[in-house]
């Protein structure tokens, strides 16, 4: 009776969690002195396996049992919706699951997208706005630059430019009425290896295309922290609500935007307890707006705030960490950084191997490997990252014929069949009646003809009517039997039965019942690709809320499974890790990128892409290049006696070796 007495105690007023599990519980020292800070601004230096995600969720669940806040007082913000399903689950672990689900934890989209479905009327944007992707925002400015005379629609290349040029001013936070009407030094500087366009074309090209996203009822990815901001800037009773978050947490912290900083220190108004955690070493999204000095800058812009630097490295062996060190070594210097990650268990060398052809590389990888799993390694443990998806086809094609499975570490190919566009985009519409990206991704099926998509357009953009409506109106107003009318008619009666899949009684039967829609045919099994979707869609209750966990975390990531080998991109394999990595493709021109070498930040973001992969190693790693083309990263690891000189022409284009 004592002892539980005492338990109780200790869980009520002592360091217990509700779980009784004490938060700060085998920690190192760096993560306890992390995990026990409480007010103040805090910048902890995570290296790759340094349990930054165990030392930010003790860090939350010490602040609830020391009674320093209410769960509901913390936000804890991560940049992929994957980080943040990943945190919830450790701190309903930690925690126990009734109080740790009180905990806020989000990706920044998704707490954007929350704040402007719940407030945004205040700022004129409804609470059923529609999510857009890259390849609804290259159409829609494509009918824009055709009605506009901005350019060709087929002009993709400046098409993509524009959507550059926009996407960087809104990482920058600014908005189209904020942008100068001359190019200003501020914008990023990546996008001065863009096709050249002009800053009166940008401007009237943007002009354009946001009015016909607000027509449209929709926002794109950079509108959402855009808005998000302008929406706490001018609204107290907002700024009043996110006030109720008096500790901030913010994850890889390295990929942070100039928006998404200004969006911290906004929610941040009020007090100063605002932890990031991240590493620069890992930054590998510059070319995204991603900004590293922002982190770096931390502690000159918070006052009085506290470093932590965790080195000590739980995953990999020295031998693997020694390699991740060195090749960031030049980056770690340059910014003044005494930081190098160490080991707690020693293994075996790295291994590297050259080859006279990518076949004969891709043939040597898959043999090694086989030879592993015969020798009882288990194949989920062993992954394959490459620079580029291209880089990995050899290689798959290898273990194939070798007899062993693969899997691909996020599956894009789900949401390009053609079957879940369509479904998904008559979901869109189902939701949103005005939402004009997702009737373009139904007009060939819907048979639509290029002249009643511009009727419907200007009816839409005129504000007097949603997408079904206007079909409706522009039926009753053709000529009754003609074959205007017939078109029409048949046009309407489609849209106003994938509408009406709204009133389904689930997300999934909603999505089977648009493809009946197109298909007519009941009985047909759905598409295998459509099926997954519909099973990613069980658990949401509303179709909006299921599209924007799509939007906002389009790749399906893949069931790893004990039987198969992981392929992956490096940008794709951030976050994981297996006990065998192997790198193929390590040439010059591939890894570092000759595209990306042209670019400002691409020198840099090239050598944090190494050592994230080299990272992802537990105790094997495996390097590979092609003989006469090594990559001049492997002289400066010690596997080559020196690095041919290489010039490096336009992306896309044959490398020279000149001797």
């Amino acid at each position: 009776m004592r002892a539980i007495d005492a338990e109780l105690i200790e869980t009520i007023f002592g360091t217990r969690s509700a779980s009784g599990k004490d938060p700060l519980a085998n920690l190192n020292d760096e993560q306890r002195a992390a995990a026990s800070h409480v007010e103040g601004p805090l910048l902890i230096r995570a290296g790759a396996g340094t349990g930054k995600t165990t030392v930010m969720v003790r860090r939350i669940a010490n602040l609830v049992s020391q009674q320093f806040a209410e769960p509901e007082e913390i936000l804890a913000l991560t940049f992929t919706k994957k980080a943040a399903r990943e945190m919830k689950e450790r701190l309903e672990q930690q925690l126990g699951r009734e109080t740790g689900k009180r905990v806020v934890t989000s990706n920044f989209h998704s707490f954007c997208a929350d704040l402007l479905r719940r407030h945004g009327s205040a700022i004129r944007i409804p609470e059923d706005f529609s999510i857009l992707d890259d390849s609804d925002l290259l159409t829609m400015l494509a009918r824009v630059a055709q009605s506009h005379a901005i350019c060709s629609p087929q002009d993709t290349t400046t098409l993509r430019a524009i959507l550059t040029r926009i996407s960087a001013y809104k990482e920058e936070g600014l908005s189209l009425d904020m942008v100068p009407s001359t190019d200003h030094a501020g914008l990023s500087a990546q996008l001065r290896a863009d096709p050249p366009v002009s800053q009166d074309v940008l401007l009237r090209a943007w002009r354009e295309l946001d009015a016909l996203k607000r027509a449209a009822s929709s926002l794109d990815f950079g509108d959402l922290i855009v808005q998000a901001t302008r929406l706490l800037r001018r609204n107290p009773r907002v700024r009043a609500e996110v006030a109720n978050y008096r500790f901030i947490m913010v994850d890889e912290y390295q990929d942070t935007s100039p928006v998404q900083d200004s969006l911290v220190r906004l929610l941040a108004r009020g007090h100063d307890n605002v932890a990031i955690v991240g590493d620069t070493d890992q930054s590998i999204y510059e070319w995204r707006s991603a900004r590293p000095e922002i982190m770096q800058n931390f502690p000159a812009t918070w006052t009085n705030c506290r470093v932590i630097t965790l080195g000590k490295n739980y995953r990999s062996t020295q031998q693997v960490l020694d390699l991740g060190n060195r090749i960031v070594e030049p980056l770690r210097r340059q910014d003044g950084l005494e930081k190098s990650l160490t080991g707690v268990s020693l293994g075996h060398a790295p291994v590297f191997r050259c080859f006279s052809s990518k076949i004969e590389e891709a043939r040597w990888i898959a043999q090694r490997i086989a030879a592993s799993v015969e020798a009882g390694q288990k194949p989920g443990g062993i992954a394959v990252l490459a620079r580029t998806a291209a880089g990995l086809l050899d290689v798959k094609q290898a273990l194939a014929r070798a007899g062993l499975k693969t899997v691909q570490a996020t599956d894009r190919a789900i949401l390009e069949d053609p079957a879940t566009k369509r479904a998904l985009a008559g979901l869109r519409l189902s939701e949103n009646r005005r939402d004009f990206a997702a009737f373009l991704r139904l007009a060939s099926d819907l048979g639509a003809s290029a002249a009643e998509i511009g009727r419907i357009e200007q009816a839409v953009v005129a504000g007097r009517d949603t997408i079904p409506e206007a079909a409706t109106r522009l039926f009753r107003a053709a000529r009754p039997m003609s074959a205007e009318a017939a078109r029409w008619e048949a046009l309407h009666l489609r849209l106003d039965a994938i509408v009406s899949t709204r009133d389904m009684g689930s997300v999934p039967e909603a999505i089977r019942e648009i493809e009946r829609i197109f298909r007519g045919d009941t009985e047909a099994d759905l598409p295998a690709a459509l099926r997954r979707v519909c099973e990613a869609a069980e658990p949401f209750a509303r179709a909006i809320d299921f599209l924007e966990a799509l939007a906002l975390d389009a790749d399906f990531r893949a069931s790893f499974t004990e039987d198969r080998i992981v392929l992956s991109t490096i940008h794709a394999a951030k976050g994981l890790e297996f006990e065998a990595v192997y790198m193929p493709g390590l040439n010059e021109g591939v890894l570092p990128s000759a595209r990306a070498l042209a670019t400002p930040h691409g020198r840099m973001e090239e050598r944090r892409l190494a050592h994230v992969a080299i990272t992802r190693a537990k105790s094997e790693l495996v390097l590979t290049a092609e003989k006469g083309a090594e990559s001049s990263y492997l002289a400066e690891l010690g596997f080559v006696e020196s690095a041919k000189k290489t010039v490096v022409k336009r992306a896309g284009r044959r490398l020279r070796r000149a001797f």
